[in-house]
C-alpha cells in the first residue's frame, strides 16, 4: 500500500517510515479505537480503502465484522502519520501491552533496551496475562559485561520509562 522509494524518486523517501500511499486510488487513515481519524503524529490503527480490498475472511464471520467496514479494511497495524504524510509502523494492535496507561509495542521497548551500555542484544516479546487479559512485555537480554541483575533491572525500567515517556 505504501512505498518509500517508488520508481527511485528520492523526494518520497524518509528513513524509518513505510513511506506514503501509492497512487490516488489508495486511501489510508489512522484511526483511534472508536474509528475516529486521529491528528498527525498521533498513534492509531491503519485503515485502508482501495479497489483491490478483499471483502471478508473465509469462514470467519467475527474477524470479518471487525476488519471490514463498508469499503474500509482495518489492518490491525498501529501506525503514526507525520506532517509530511509518511507512515511509521509502530506494531500490531494485538501485539501491544498497556504500561502506565500507554499502549506500547515490544519493538519500541526492544529498541530502547538495546541502547543500554550493558546490553549486547535484547529481544522483547508479548506475554499474555490470562488473569487480567492485558498483555505484558517480557525482555530477554544478552550482556556485554557482568552486572548486578537488580541494578540492571532498575536501570532498564528507568530507561524505558524515560524514553517512552511513561
Amino acid at each position: 500500500v505504501c512505498s518509500s522509494d517508488l520508481f527511485g524518486n528520492e523526494t518520497i523517501y524518509k528513513f524509518g517510515t513505510c513511506g506514503i500511499p501509492i497512487g490516488e486510488e489508495i486511501i489510508c487513515e489512522i484511526r483511534d479505537n472508536e474509528g475516529n481519524i486521529v491528528p498527525e503524529n498521533v498513534e492509531g490503527t491503519l485503515w485502508v480503502k482501495r479497489p483491490g480490498n478483499a471483502i471478508c475472511y473465509h469462514n470467519n464471520i467475527e474477524k470479518t465484522r471487525s476488519a471490514f467496514v463498508g469499503q474500509w479494511y482495518n489492518t490491525g497495524d498501529r501506525f503514526i502519520k507525520d506532517s509530511q504524510g509518511f507512515y511509521k509502523f509502530v506494531g500490531r494492535a494485538n501485539d501491544m501491552a498497556r504500561i502506565s496507561g500507554n499502549w506500547v509495542s515490544p519493538v519500541e521497548v526492544e529498541i530502547v533496551v538495546n541502547t543500554h551500555p550493558a546490553v549486547k542484544e535484547a529481544a522483547a516479546v508479548i506475554k499474555p496475562n490470562k488473569e487480567t487479559s492485558i498483555n505484558q512485555i517480557e525482555v530477554y537480554i544478552t550482556l556485554n559485561y557482568e552486572v548486578d541483575p537488580k541494578r540492571l533491572e532498575y536501570e532498564i525500567k528507568r530507561l524505558v520509562r524515560s524514553k517512552l515517556e511513561m
